[in-house]
Formats: structure tokens, C-alpha cells, sequence
């Protein structure tokens, strides 16, 4: 038998290259074969189409199951072809595969399907995922639908495949995707944080009280609310709005003439800024040129209720979860469920309970969990806080429970991947007293995956009494945080206002 001869018979299709030991085994019995043979015109054996699913199942899952990024990506529709590969909401998607023939498209941020050009298809809207069956086409090997038909996928080697995601506006994304690696995946910093000065602001109610703070990864702006009582007219205070655009470091203010309390949580939702308030819900544009739509989102309006304060809030497609924070006439509070409000029809329903009530708890969504991080199980009583924490899953509503390293007495959280940044103020009673004498500050890394928290170190100084971080936010891979001294004079009528910083630092 010739070199030659045996070069001919040893065949391989180019997306088959994870071969396992049985189709080896099988190759050589061909060889084995083919070499017995007279015949000069002997052809290489062909695979069955069962064996190139085989192979094509274990490049998608390495036999169990394994996650795919997208490495480059266009989105075409009427306005024309756009090159998205590098959007942060193209960036943040998951194809998970699994070998029981299961795809969970993990969406992350969506994009604007009917965008005009290539910045105006970012979009910050997170969203739940897509879970579904592939199915191979008839007669092919590498070739598959997912997602009712609109998700078309050609595995074209070990660590490419090839597809489009049809959309129902008749837009396509076409996509490329690779193996997702240890490194693409967010890295917890775990040789500190460095914080760099932004900007600054003025407010008499970041201590008193419970001011929001959200990015815009689409436009590259930061947004701090609060109620601000030193600018409020007829008796009534005023939601403001403090809009600051990094392109070019400066702020832009609106007020909004509401009567409502003081617990302020934004968002991005589909494109708008959406601050969810004790009793109401508004929706400004992002340029904040005109006053927002607003309605009752009726949470804790029945019997006693007057709405909710130092409440949670996370947002996932077009709902908001809005978690403890019951307030009544009386003074009683007993904020122990988490409702799910409905943006679109302003419906609002009891979602779940939690084991305890929660105040000043921060709260975020990752793949379908709900995380709630430690708080108060009282509005009052400021020296006793909570190193209990929650986990409630959105599919099911099963609540489970975990401990923080520390019991924190009001948490800000902001997902970055599967993580969760976790900043909290560590108030102490140092002398009995029943009255806070120190707030400390607390910077960790919750990790979703293992379920584990690292805390991290910072150059923010914390030396003196009354110094700590009141509001955090990640976008375009910095963590800003609203930072300052709680001790700081205030004398409206004279004109005194305490001033805040915002801080960045470089996470990535």
C-alpha cells in the first residue's frame, strides 16, 4: 500500500474536526478496507448523515453543553446594511447549547431592529431569554433552525457557525459565532478599583433621601434623580433630574412638579428613562425635552398604604419588580413582597413573598434571578442591618436564601455580565446609643455563577466619620458612584447646598 494510496482514503469533512474516538476507530476500519482493494479508482467514504449530526451536536455542546459569542454581527433592515459587531448589546449576547438539542439565547441588551444607522441600533433593554429546541434541515449535516424557524444556522467548522435571526419588522441580523473563553467573560478586579473625579453636583436630599442613579450605554450619559424639596413651589416637591453627558462632561436639569416621597429608582427601558417613584411611574425622553408620561403603578394602595419608601427595583423586558418597602399611614411597615408592575398596561400583581421584609435593599436581575442584597427588615431603627440576602427566580417565584460576608444597612447593585457589583454602607453604633456614629463603606463583587462574593479595594477615602457612596451605576465599562460627606452644612435659605461627586473607575 502507497504513501499516496493511503493520502487518498483518509478523508475528513472541515466541520467534523471534533471527532471522537469512535468515528477514529471507524476512519481507520475504512482505511483498512480501502486498502484491500484492487480498484484504482477508490473514492473516499462518505459520512452518514446521522454521524455528521453527531459531529455537528458535539461541536455546538463538546457533549454537553457550551456557550457561543458573537464575534461579528450586521444588521440589515429598510434604512440599509450596518456593521453592529462591536455594540455593547451585541457583545453581551449568550447562544448556550445544549446536547439534548436545547438553545438558550441569552438576549442580554436587545437591539433597535428599525435603527437609521449604526449608532442609533443600540439600545439599552434588558432582556429575559429565548429558550428553545434546534432541529437539523432535512438531508444536512451542519445545517439547523432555532427559535421557531427565525434563527438559521450553518456550523461551519469547530469554532464557527454561521446564521441570521429573522425579526417580525422584517429586519436580519446576521451573525457569526465563536466559542465564548474564560477570558471574554467579565473579570472581577480583584487588585482594587482606581476613581477618578467627574463632575459634581448640589442636593439637600442624597442623605435624607433616597436618591437613583442610572446609565445610558446607548447615548453615554449618567442620570441622577432625586426629589429635590429646595426648588418645590405650592407645596409641592419636585422630581429632578440631573442628565450628564459624558461626551462632554456637562449637566443638563429638568423638574418634574409631582407630589409623591422621596425613594427614586431609574432606569433605561427601551429607550426611555423610566424613574419608578413610592406611587408613581415616569417616563421622560432621553434629551429630557418634554415632561414625562406618568401613571400609578398602585403598589401598597389598598387599606392603609400610601405607597412605598427605600424600596428595590429591577427592570427585565417590560416589567419592573419593585421589592419591599411598604409604608402605611400609621407608621407600620411590613415590605416583604415583591410585585411585578407591567409598563405597557400599567397592571401591577403580588409576585412573591420574601421570608423577611426588606428596606434600603438593593436589587438587580441576571438570567432570569432576581437578587436581593441586604437592607433593613425595618425603615427605622438605623443601627440594626441585614447580612441576609435573596435570590428569587422569575420562572418559578422559589425563593432562596444567602449571607453577605457583612450586614449592610443600604446596598446599590448593578449587573456587569454575570456579575454583581455591590456597593453598601456599613453605619455603626459605636457607643450604644441607638444612633449611627460611623458609616463605613462596602465594595464587593457578587459572582452569580459560583455564588460567591469578593470584596475589592478602592482609593476612595473613607477615613473620616460620615463619608460613603449614596448611588452607583455601570455603563460602557466604568462604575461611577455618587460619593460625599453626610456631615456637610446645609442652609437653604442662605444658599448653602452640600455638594457630590461622581467618581469612575475603569473596570475592564
Amino acid at each position: 500500500m502507497s504513501f499516496g494510496k493511503l493520502c487518498t482514503f483518509v478523508y475528513q469533512n472541515p466541520y467534523t474536526m471534533k471527532i471522537k474516538h469512535f468515528f477514529v476507530i471507524a476512519a481507520l476500519s475504512s482505511i483498512v478496507i480501502a486498502c484491500k482493494s484492487d480498484d484504482g479508482g477508490d473514492t473516499p467514504p462518505e459520512e452518514t448523515i446521522t454521524e455528521q449530526q453527531t459531529a455537528t451536536i458535539e461541536i455546538l455542546t463538546e457533549g454537553l453543553s457550551e456557550t457561543w459569542k458573537i464575534s461579528n454581527a450586521s444588521l440589515t433592515n429598510a434604512n440599509g446594511t450596518f456593521d453592529i459587531s462591536n455594540h455593547f448589546n451585541i457583545t453581551d449576547d449568550e447562544f448556550i447549547f445544549s446536547a439534548e438539542g436545547s438553545l438558550e439565547w441569552r438576549i442580554g441588551h436587545d437591539i433597535n431592529t428599525a435603527a437609521t444607522s449604526t449608532e442609533d441600533a443600540k439600545l439599552d433593554y434588558y432582556r429575559s431569554s429565548n429558550i428553545s429546541s434546534f432541529n437539523f434541515n432535512a438531508d444536512s449535516g451542519n445545517e439547523l433552525t432555532a427559535i421557531n424557524g427565525d434563527f438559521t444556522l450553518t456550523v461551519v467548522d469547530d469554532n464557527t457557525v454561521n446564521g441570521a435571526i429573522a425579526f417580525d419588522n422584517g429586519a436580519m441580523l446576521a451573525v457569526s459565532l465563536t466559542q465564548k473563553l474564560a477570558e471574554d467573560y467579565p473579570q472581577i478586579p480583584v487588585n482594587g478599583l482606581t476613581f477618578t473625579d467627574v463632575n459634581t453636583f448640589q442636593s439637600i436630599m442624597v442623605v435624607g433621601g433616597a436618591i437613583g442613579m442610572t446609565g445610558s450605554n446607548a447615548t453615554n450619559s449618567l442620570y441622577v434623580v432625586t426629589r429635590e424639596d429646595s426648588e418645590g413651589s405650592n407645596g409641592e416637591s419636585p422630581e429632578k433630574i440631573f442628565k450628564l453627558s459624558l461626551d462632554n462632561n456637562t449637566f443638563q436639569e429638568r423638574l418634574f412638579f409631582q407630589q409623591d416621597f422621596v425613594t427614586k429608582r431609574p432606569y433605561i427601558l427601551n429607550g426611555n428613562l423610566s424613574v419608578y417613584g413610592a406611587q408613581y411611574v415616569n417616563s421622560y425622553d432621553q434629551e429630557l425635552q418634554n415632561d414625562p408620561s406618568t401613571m400609578a403603578h398602585g403598589a401598597n394602595s389598598d387599606n392603609d398604604g400610601i405607597g412605598l419608601t427605600r424600596f428595590g427595583a429591577a427592570v427585565q423586558d417590560d416589567y419592573v419588580y419593585l421589592t419591599g418597602g411598604d409604608l402605611d399611614g400609621l407608621g407600620n411597615t411590613s415590605g416583604n413582597k415583591i410585585r411585578k408592575f407591567d409598563n405597557v398596561s400599567g397592571q401591577i400583581q403580588d409576585f412573591a413573598t420574601l421570608p423577611e421584609s426588606r428596606y434600603w435593599a438593593g436589587t438587580e436581575i441576571v438570567n432570569d434571578n432576581l437578587y436581593v442584597f441586604g437592607g433593613k427588615q425595618n425603615f427605622v431603627q438605623d443601627y440594626i442591618s441585614e447580612s441576609t440576602s435573596y435570590l428569587c427566580d422569575l420562572n418559578s417565584g422559589t425563593i432562596t436564601s444567602f449571607e453577605l460576608p457583612v450586614a449592610l444597612f443600604t446596598t446599590f447593585v448593578v449587573r456587569q455580565g454575570d456579575l454583581i457589583y455591590v456597593a453598601g454602607q456599613i453605619r455603626e453604633d459605636l457607643d450604644g446609643d441607638e444612633n449611627i456614629d460611623n458609616f463605613d463603606i462596602y465594595l464587593g463583587v457578587y459572582d452569580t455563577v459560583n455564588n460567591t462574593m469578593t470584596e475589592i479595594s478602592t482609593d476612595l477615602d473613607d477615613s473620616d466619620a460620615f463619608t460613603t457612596i449614596y448611588g452607583m451605576t455601570i455603563f460602557n465599562d466604568k462604575l461611577y458612584v455618587v460619593y460625599g460627606d453626610a456631615s456637610q452644612p446645609q442652609d437653604v435659605p442662605n444658599g448653602i447646598i452640600p455638594t457630590w461627586q461622581i467618581k469612575a473607575a475603569n473596570i475592564n
